[in-house]
């Protein structure tokens, strides 16, 4: 029997670019072409009589094909079904393109589907809205043919190099030109990229403005259909900032942020080849190393911010006061210091240079620096430490100038002090005697009490004073320890133990007789006058005692009060509304003044024992000690001196009018204890310093 032949309609099924797929009434298949097996992987018998919606379809886009194929056979209707979701026999999910129309014959309703795979199309068109998002990133991107031509570029690349697209685009990239890099940049970047189809590293650029800037470039090669390079992509990122801070951070490890001058860390790497240059050609190495004077008083007067403008502007003008090949560094705070070379002279000859030096730096730095429209005037303490010859450690020669301006410090400070042997033994005996002091606060010290009498030597009071006896029964001096804990700062614990300790003394005595009108003075130092707790700590010391405010008096120095004086007075008043009394120690040999006095809540006056010493032998001191009894008279104040030794003085400091007396001729500073004794030696049992005259004062001074 013959073949029929083919009729049109079935070689068109044959032959199609999509897949037909044709369903009867119940939209099962009926045929099945080629194209169509080649889509979903089945074959025409392993799919004929199935209904499509369940063989190519799953879950909700198995029922949305099944209503809208109902909906087109029940009206005879043809539909357009964009962007479904089917099912590759394998299991894979392609995305289709469906056409469905439903015609009516004499044999039935009939369904033709023609089904297009756009998978591929639908993937190029998000890879390219990709393409296009990643185009228009934060980096600049240029897209180039295979002879460096730019063809594209990104908004990106507009803004890192100023140049506007239409200036860019037609000109042969400025990257990819000889001369633009360094050559051994340009030629690893050539000739990696026909080879490697890639290279990454760090370029240099130019701005449109004409600036130059570092990138970090990174170039892909696009092949062709003949695996020849196309295209270059290149995609790049200004660095200059991260490369800017990179520097900034390797400078500021070796040099000062706030100067820009060199730091400690530097200046001992200088200072060691220096010193290894020195002892090889046979000369010298000179360390400076400068201090400004009170430097804390000036951030403390006129603020932080200024004090940090006066140090830039220290390290400027000892830039300009020195020559080239010498090395000047900020070692931290307000102490610089300078690295002398190149002296080949003798030994004495280097020392007359170097305090050549020093003294050109110091008045460089005695001249007003204008900050603020301030002049500031400073002094500076300089030490100088030279090599003689000898190899040693460059921290030792360092260390030697320190014990040298420590000493220029030490003898009056706006000095300049050589190194020597005596100073290094000195600095090292006083370090030794501060650790030692720390170890041994508060075990080793105790408070002492000195009697104060009036002029008929009846007791009024004592003064508290601390004294430290180490552990193998020596005696410190005071003189020794109470200017070094000033300095270290010691003296703020030191200081708040004595008036904790006074006033639980003070309480003590309130319980005994003949004790309990007794005053008791207490030394309080600068620091801790000026601490900002410090009108609480005196509060606190007497609520916690519960001794009574009115016979503690606290002992202040001149100098505490010559400074802030607005201030001083606000605590002063804030402890004198509780009771709390005040007098100025050793008054004459500060910066005494009607001006302030008048102004503060002063109650007595102490001579210091200085004036008092050879008051039967020095007119002037005579003189002095004359002139404070009057100018505590004229303010309404008790003059009590101290360092009295002998009868003869306390004669003459009565016929000059003195209040009251204290000093080794009435009684040597001992424990409370033997001063109870002595009291009670000095009066009757039946009477108190309340009872002898002190309770007169009180009231008159109250």
């Amino acid at each position: 029997m013959s073949q029929q032949p083919c009729s049109p309609w079935d070689q068109a099924m044959q032959h199609a670019f999509d897949a037909i797929v044709l369903l009867d009434a119940q939209g099962r298949v009926t045929a099945w072409n080629p194209q169509a097996e080649k889509c979903f992987g089945w074959q025409a018998h392993e799919i004929i009589g199935q209904a499509l919606a369940t063989s190519i379809f799953d879950g909700d886009q198995a029922a949305a094909f099944a209503r809208e194929w109902q909906g087109v056979h029940q009206a005879h209707s043809h539909l357009v079904l964009p962007h479904f979701r089917a099912v590759h026999r394998t299991g894979h999910v392609i995305r289709i393109d469906l056409s469905l129309a439903c015609t009516q014959n004499a044999a039935g309703s009939q369904g033709v589907v023609f089904i297009r795979d756009v998978s591929e199309r639908l993937d190029a068109d998000n890879a390219l809205r990709v393409a296009a998002v990643a185009f228009q990133s934060l980096e600049g991107m240029v897209v180039m043919d295979g002879c460096y031509t730019i063809l594209k570029v990104n908004q990106a690349f507009v803004d890192i190099t100023g140049y506007e697209a239409h200036e860019a685009v037609g000109r042969v990239s400025a990257l990819f030109r000889p001369g633009r890099q360094d050559e051994e940049v340009y030629l690893a970047m050539r000739s990696a990229l026909p080879e490697k189809r890639f290279w990454q590293g760090e370029v240099w650029d130019r701005r449109k403005s004409g600036e130059r800037y570092s990138v970090w470039l990174r170039v892909t090669a696009v092949l062709g259909v003949n695996q020849e390079v196309s295209h270059y992509v290149a995609a790049f990122v200004d660095i200059s900032k991260q490369r800017a801070s990179a520097q900034r951070v390797q400078f500021l490890d070796f040099h000062d942020p706030l100067t820009d001058l060199p730091n400690r860390r530097f200046f001992l790497v200088r200072l060691r080849q220096a010193m290894a240059a020195a002892d090889r050609k046979s000369e010298h190495c000179v360390v400076l190393l400068l201090d400004v004077d009170e430097f804390k008083g000036i951030n403390d007067t006129v603020g932080h911010h200024v004090g940090d403008a006066l140090l830039k502007k220290i390290g400027k003008r000892l830039r300009m006061s020195l020559h080239a090949e010498d090395t000047i560094a900020r070692l931290g705070g307000d102490e610089f210091a300078v690295i002398l070379q190149g002296m080949a002279t003798e030994t004495q000859e280097v020392a007359i240079r170097a305090r050549n030096v020093a003294e050109r730096l110091v008045h460089a730095l005695g001249l007003p620096f204008a900050i603020e429209q301030r002049a500031l005037e400073i002094t500076v303490s300089v030490g100088i430490s030279v090599s003689c010859g000898t190899r040693r450690a460059s921290e030792d020669l360092l260390k030697q100038a320190d014990i040298a301006m420590y000493r220029a410090k030490s003898d009056g400070r706006n000095c300049i002090r050589f190194f020597d042997t005596a100073s290094q033994a000195s600095l090292e005996a006083r370090f030794a005697l501060n650790a030692a002091m720390r170890s041994a606060f508060p075990q080793q010290f105790a408070v002492h009490y000195q009697l104060q009498v009036d002029a008929a030597q009846r007791p009024l009071g004592a003064e508290a004073l601390l004294r430290w006896t180490q552990s193998d029964g020596i005696a410190v001096s005071p003189a020794q320890f109470i200017p070094l804990a000033e300095e270290t700062g010691l003296i703020l614990p030191m200081g708040l133990w004595v008036l904790q300790q006074a006033c639980k003394q003070l309480q003590h005595w309130a319980c005994e007789p003949t004790m309990r009108g007794l005053t008791l003075a207490v030394n309080v130092s600068a620091r801790q006058f000026h601490a900002e707790t410090f009108v609480r700590s005196v509060l606190d010391a007497l609520a916690h005692s519960g001794a009574n405010p009115n016979l503690l008096k606290l002992e202040l120095t001149e100098g505490i009060t010559i400074n802030h004086i607005d201030q001083v007075v606000q605590k002063m008043q804030a402890l004198r509304s509780h009771g709390v009394r005040f007098a100025i120690d050793d008054f004459g040999t500060g910066y005494s003044s009607l001006a302030y006095l008048k102004r503060l809540p002063l109650e007595q006056l102490k001579i210091d024992q200085t004036f008092v010493r050879d008051l039967e032998t020095d007119n002037n001191d005579l003189a002095i000690a004359s002139a404070v009894v009057g100018m505590g008279r004229s303010l309404g104040m008790q003059v009590v001196a101290e360092g009295v030794e002998t009868a003869q003085q306390v004669e003459i400091l009565r016929a000059l009018g003195c209040d009251a007396f204290q000093g080794y001729y009435f009684a040597r500073p001992g424990t409370a204890q033997a001063l109870g004794v002595d009291i009670q030696r000095r009066m009757p049992q039946s009477t108190s310093p309340l009872e002898t005259g002190h309770h007169q004062f009180l009231k008159e001074t109250s």
